[in-house]
């Protein structure tokens, strides 16, 4: 299981870069984060998980 941090998620393009790079038989698990309410929007739209908004200097070691 690979697990997979994205700090700026965006809108996923990390994590579809990862999707693409790993063989379908590996399962991973992903924690997003990123401040901006818009992208964390599209971000649950295209993958139904819904990022951490908030600021990174913010986030403690429970968060992620």
């Amino acid at each position: 299981m690979l697990h997979h941090l994205e700090l700026y998620s965006g809108i996923g393009g990390m994590r579809l870069g990862v999707r693409a790079a790993l063989p379908s038989n590996i399962g991973y698990s992903v924690c997003s984060v990123d401040i901006n309410r818009v992208a964390n929007h599209v971000y649950q739209h295209n993958f139904d998980d819904t990022p951490l908004t908030v600021s990174i200097e913010h986030c403690s070691c429970d968060d992620l």
